[in-house]
């Protein structure tokens, strides 16, 4: 058994579309919070299949632990 990882969220700031956010009106503020808002999404997103990932090999660690200690 293998535990495969595959990344494809790219979190960079200009891949988001965050790294040139304009506020100098009202209409442009509105604008930037609707990005905002995907990118937190996103990161979200990429931060729980991390979170889920270190689960997984925390579960085998502790598995390998038990097997050592049994034995």
């Amino acid at each position: 058994n293998r535990l495969r990882y595959i990344s494809n969220t790219n979190t960079t700031a200009s891949e988001m579309g965050v790294d040139s956010l304009g506020i100098s009106d009202k209409s442009e503020a509105r604008d930037a919070l609707e990005v905002l808002d995907g990118a937190m999404m996103e990161l979200s997103k990429a931060r729980a299949n991390f979170g889920a990932m270190q689960s997984r090999l925390d579960s085998v660690i502790n598995n390998s632990m038990n097997q050592i200690e049994n034995i």
